[in-house]
């Protein structure tokens, strides 16, 4: 038999987890075409999620990514007008922005040089911290719902006496015939007074609304309806509009790099952010409409008065 070993299930095990994962969702919204050979894409965009920025230099065989940050004296309208980087393999240097290196920032608060925690750090630390904390949370939960009950015996042998009716009835036997006495000196104590499926249902749920909440920031559309009940049009048109404040903020700043990065070095790189939600944000409703409820569509939730079709 395969013995279970203990593995470690810890709060910083878990962000770490939760962090990678997040960084790897914001990543798939990312669209590159005719990158250089010397670039790696999984770096450029970590450093564009983590950092919101990242620094293109020309070496003598070929153009790359490097890890820097922005300084130098500002200019007119307080913007760093110097990419500062140190690279084990590429050296290191100070190169004017716009002229000597192309610059990527991923958000327009990415380029005040002011601005604590670039790019996406802060969106996906918190997320992840409310992961991890779910986790642990409904961990405690399920261990806590094996433990249903506290015996109480008076004495030694009152307690090996009840560990022989407990284990029998564990096993399957339907009776176990006691001393009279027993029941004076055994008694058993409700210990939990709420219902541990109802305690685990929250939790799951508030993990769904926290991921949700996360990929709409990313303009990925995620069915997750806490109102219970249906969404008109308007609520999800509302919904659709709002998932592309960021995104589009995000397109703009980087397709502005890239511009800068083709001027520079004569490269043909393309950039766009992939929409997930935009295709399907109202499929579900127009075939609702279709059907017979012009100005709504079906959440999870059904109407307790049955199928609404059977009109």
């Amino acid at each position: 038999m395969r013995e279970l070993k203990n593995i470690p299930f810890t709060y910083d095990l878990l962000f770490a987890r939760f962090k990678k994962k997040l960084v790897n969702t914001a990543s798939s919204i990312f669209e590159w075409d005719n990158l250089p050979e010397t670039f790696d894409e999984n770096f450029l965009n970590t450093e564009l999620i983590l950092t919101g920025h990242v620094g293109i230099i020309e070496n003598t065989d070929g153009i790359y990514t490097v890890r820097g940050n922005v300084g130098g004296e500002m200019n007119e309208y307080y913007k760093p007008t110097q990419y500062i980087y140190a690279n084990p393999v590429l050296g290191s240097g100070s190169p004017t922005i716009g002229k000597d290196v192309a610059v990527l920032f991923l958000t327009t608060e990415d380029t005040d040089p002011f601005t604590p925690n670039g790019g996406l750090s802060m969106l996906i630390d918190s997320t992840a911290t409310l992961l991890a904390d779910n986790q642990l949370s409904l961990n405690v939960a399920q261990k806590n719902s094996r433990l249903m009950l506290i015996a109480d015996a008076d004495g030694e042998s009152t307690s090996n006496s009840a560990e022989l009716v407990l284990n029998s009835m564990y096993e399957g036997k339907p009776y176990k015939v006691v001393h009279k006495k027993f029941e004076d000196d055994f008694s058993v104590n409700p210990l939990v007074t709420v219902k541990p499926a109802e305690s685990m249902r929250q939790l799951i749920e508030n993990y769904q609304f926290i991921w949700s909440t996360f990929l709409q920031e990313l303009g990925i559309n995620s069915n997750f309806n806490l109102k219970r009940e249906r969404l008109v049009q308007a609520e999800v048109a509302l919904n659709a509009e709002c998932m592309d404040t960021l995104i589009d903020d995000i397109e703009k700043n980087v397709k502005r790099g890239v511009e800068m990065c083709n001027s520079l070095y004569g490269t043909d790189i393309k950039f766009n952010v992939r929409r997930y939600g935009e295709e399907h944000a109202f499929e579900g409703l127009n075939k609702r409409d279709e059907l017979s409820q012009p100005n709504t569509v079906a959440t999870s939730q059904p109407d307790k008065g049955g199928d609404t079709n059977d009109e």
